[in-house]
């Protein structure tokens, strides 16, 4: 068969919720003319109705899970108009001869730190005041060979809104590797790059260590089927400016999760009614179901689903030295130009530490 190379990109999914297309348009309009006088009566056509939306990925390894509980409300058209969060719900995920109760943490978020176990079967509860919602048990699939992760430089021409053509380099992670038949997986990319302070006369300068969402926390889905390949070399995962990051080091962080044939068929659905880069928790218009119910109401319409992931990890270092390029290092000003303030404490970046992560290279 034929191999994947690096023009394909990979489908972008927002992770872990969906919305359900609800049209009720009713408008009426009544046209009488006279001496060339236009009367129209207008219908208040508000169908305006909420869903909860309950959503969330479970992992092999050992760490925060998280499950989300929220109340998304739904205008005639589909569309989601606000999003609150759901602060007094019971969530609790059983599997076998275990119990996990999971906290609340604000802004509808409830957290426990555990791992799912691969062959075992967990089941998702959930408890709004009187009202019951549980997910069909969920299996917890075995893990995927990870692919082999690399970097490139690309450059691309754009046509700006001024119409001048623009080039752009930028940092694509690239996959490769021998897949079979029955390879399915979701992938998130985190980014963590080197910062040095710059200022002299001063000696006293600190190497700050920046965590980055590069993905905008969206999910990425491979598939076999879709592909039609066993092999895949180059694939174009995620592509990020080239620009002051990749001056000393940056590290991609792959994480790929092996996910059920179900769950699969959930975020195939998701991606045919949404658009790539909105929020994984922004849930998209559409009818889609996923495996929760409402044990008390089982007309209910339930948003979102529970995604048990097997994840493998890799995480590949690179710089400008590396992919062939120069970029520029924000510190270094013209004479008699003032330095930005990260230059003189790195700490001022978001996410920033000093502390120098394990394995970063020297």
């Amino acid at each position: 068969m034929k191999s994947i190379n690096s023009n394909k990109q990979a489908i972008y999914f927002p992770y872990f919720q969906s919305l359900i297309f609800s049209i009720k348009i009713i408008a009426a309009l009544l046209v009488f003319v006279s001496i060339g006088c236009i009367d129209e009566i207008n219908y208040n056509v508000s169908t305006e109705k909420d869903r909860i939306v309950i959503s969330g990925l479970i992992t092999s390894k050992e760490e925060l899970q998280t499950i989300q509980v929220r109340r998304s409300v739904l205008t005639g058209a589909g569309n989601l108009v606000n999003s609150t969060p759901i602060d007094k719900a019971t969530v609790t995920i059983v599997g076998n001869n275990t119990r996990y109760a999971l906290q609340n943490n604000g802004d509808g978020s409830y957290t426990a730190t555990f791992r799912a176990i691969s062959g075992i079967s967990y089941t998702l509860e959930v408890k709004v005041g009187d009202q019951v919602y549980k997910s069909t048990p969920q299996t917890m699939p075995q893990p995927l060979p990870m692919l082999e992760a690399n970097t490139a430089l690309n450059q691309t021409q754009f046509i700006n809104a001024s119409g001048n053509v623009v080039n752009e380099k930028k940092v694509a992670v690239e996959l490769s590797g021998a897949i079979n038949n029955q390879f399915s997986a979701l992938y998130r990319v985190l980014g963590k790059y080197e910062f040095m302070e710059f200022n002299p006369p001063s000696t006293t300068l600190k190497t700050c260590f920046v965590d980055e969402e590069i993905d905008n926390n969206t999910i990425k889905l491979i598939n076999a089927n879709d592909l039609r390949t066993n092999t895949l070399e180059n694939y174009n995962l995620l592509e990020i400016p080239f620009d002051a990051r990749f001056f000393r080091m940056y590290a991609f962080t792959i994480r790929q999760f092996a996910i059920s044939e179900s769950s699969l068929s959930y975020w195939k659905k998701v991606n045919q009614v949404t658009k790539a880069g909105e929020n994984l928790f922004d849930s998209p218009p559409g009818r889609i179901l996923g495996n929760i119910k409402n044990e008390n109401n089982k007309v209910e319409e339930v948003l979102g689903n529970f995604t048990l992931g097997n994840v493998s990890e890799q995480t590949v270092y690179t710089n400008m030295t590396r992919l062939g390029n120069v970029t520029t290092d924000p510190c270094l000003v013209r004479f008699n130009t003032a330095r930005p303030g990260i230059c003189l404490d790195c700490l001022k970046i978001p996410n920033s530490t000093t502390t120098r992560p394990a394995n970063w290279p020297f």
